[in-house]
């Protein structure tokens, strides 16, 4: 019981153990008349006789303004009362589970001399499935929780402080915390349910970091195969691209040998940074325009097809392109590479050709050998000889790599 003053007035308010018989959740529940009743909940209070079935209790409110975490039917809550209106806390986490609490009050409690069975009164619905997640807590990491430059003789190896989490009953939450001094945000779904920590294994993940690489913060990445039986076996799977990492059917991406890789993803970044992944990410615009834009590079791998679809025009603005990364590393070590075509340059030239051979003519047939062309042709010859030599036809800018480079051909 705590006391507080209203308009002078001292007022006091007490907290009373009280366990939920019905849920509100919203306009299609029982009970619910108004916008009002939504995250309400029905609870009779310990004090109360709760063992007439058809006893729902009285009507609470959420107590808090922002935030609600509405129990579920048989869990256990604070009810009190504020100017006459019944509020709730809770629910009360009597057993450090994220999923479900049962109601240990019922376990002491008697009502008439019969005391009441916990299995009996903790009737999950089928709509709400038990589930036996784990709750997420905070594991030493070496690399992260003490930096270079840490004196190790003057901290307590194991003793690091827990973060802020906010967590769902099915495996989804919010940590916010840090390691040594750089904060970092995680937000979690889908978590495997075995799983006390965040990795990049859950089902969609977003994490922001300050300092350290994402190796480094989920270094207790693995891989449950065969959860259940005799033959489960636990392997670590550190973060690779989904572009370099995934198997299908008979060909691995190594044997593709076209990858982001090391070279152009730096596994070993270790500044502010933000990490999306998920099965899949869909970034859609509904009325104006998506815009990337990179400081330096910007970088994007498939494991298999790429398609641009528009329905207007596709521009690409580069001082150079390069079609096969052969023909860049051609240029840039100094070697002739293959440049793209110009089609009306080429076009123009080889309707001077075509010109020069419908009008050639030679001076005669002596003994069986033509004369020389007219001097007229020899002259235009000479003229597209010279053009070859320096083609107005090939692009200077744009260059595509040669045949051959498909990894069979590469071997």
């Amino acid at each position: 019981m705590s006391n507080i003053t209203y308009k002078g007035k001292e007022m006091y308010l007490q907290f009373t153990p009280a366990v939920v018989k019905k849920v509100i959740a919203g306009p299609e529940s029982i009970g619910c008349t108004s916008t009002r009743d939504f995250n309400a909940v029905y609870a009779t209070t310990h004090l109360e006789n709760t063992t007439n079935p058809n006893n729902i209790g009285t009507k609470h409110y959420p107590l808090l303004r922002g935030m609600v975490d509405p129990p579920m039917k048989d869990e256990q809550i604070l009810s009190t009362v504020v100017a006459g209106v019944k509020y709730y806390l809770g629910p009360i986490n009597t057993t450090n589970q994220p999923n479900w609490n049962i109601d240990h009050l019922q376990q002491i409690s008697t009502v008439q001399g019969e005391a009441r069975n916990v299995e009996e009164s903790n009737n999950f619905e089928d709509a709400f499935p038990k589930r036996e997640h784990s709750r997420l807590c905070k594991f030493v990491n070496t690399d992260l929780d003490y930096p270079e430059g840490v004196d190790l003789e003057k901290v307590s190896i194991g003793q690091i402080y827990p973060d802020m989490v906010l967590e769902g009953r099915y495996g989804n939450s919010i940590r916010v915390g840090g390691r040594y001094s750089s904060p970092y945000i995680i937000i979690s779904n889908a978590r495997n349910e075995r799983n006390h920590t965040e990795t990049n294994h859950d089902g969609s993940l977003m994490a922001f970091f300050k300092k350290g690489t994402i190796r480094q913060h989920f270094k207790f990445d693995h891989k449950l195969e065969n959860p259940g039986s005799f033959e489960e076996t636990i392997s670590e799977l550190p973060f690779v691209l989904g572009s370099d990492s995934i198997d299908s059917g008979e060909v691995t991406r190594q044997e593709l040998k076209r990858f982001i890789g090391d070279d152009n993803y730096n596994y070993g970044y270790n500044d502010n940074q933000i990490f999306v992944n998920s099965k899949r990410i869909t970034f859609n615009s509904k009325s104006d325009s998506i815009i990337m834009s990179s400081f330096d590079n910007l970088i994007m791998g498939s494991g298999n097809n790429t398609k641009l679809i528009t329905n207007g025009y596709t521009s690409i603005e580069s001082s150079n392109v390069y079609l096969g990364d052969q023909a860049r590393l051609k240029i840039e070590n100094g070697e002739k590479a293959e440049p793209l075509v110009l089609g009306i340059q080429l076009k123009e030239t080889l309707k001077e050709l075509i010109d020069i051979i419908k009008d050639f003519k030679v001076s005669g047939v002596v003994g069986g050998i033509s004369g020389p062309p007219s001097p007229d042709i020899l002259s235009r010859i000479e003229n597209l000889t010279n053009k070859l030599d320096s083609p107005t036809f090939l692009s200077d800018y744009h260059y595509i790599e040669d045949n051959g480079q498909k990894p069979e051909d590469r071997e």
